[in-house]
């Protein structure tokens, strides 16, 4: 499972950046959605503070915009990827 932080700009829906994050792992992404292992398959609209927590778990820069909307979108890495995926150790 692949995640990416996307963002859009409000004012004309357009996409403006997309940013790996997969290393923030399915736990702590289930996490910080308050959701279960199972339903980690939509993509889920960010607030400033899940921003900032993926930015500093991924240790990268991902500043936070008012004008956008910010989303964590997971995908599969590889077309026979099953879900849910083994818990990690």
């Amino acid at each position: 499972m692949r995640f990416e932080v996307t963002a859009y700009d409000k004012a004309s829906e357009q996409l403006v950046s997309e940013i790996d994050v997969t290393p923030i792992g399915y736990n702590f992404a289930c996490e910080l959605l308050g959701i279960p292992l199972e339903d980690l398959v939509y993509v889920y609209r960010l607030n400033a503070d899940q921003i900032s927590a993926i930015s500093h778990r991924a240790g990268i820069d991902i500043p936070f915009d008012p004008s956008r909307s910010y989303y964590l979108e997971p995908t599969a890495e590889y077309d026979d990827e099953t879900w849910p995926p083994k818990p990690e150790q």
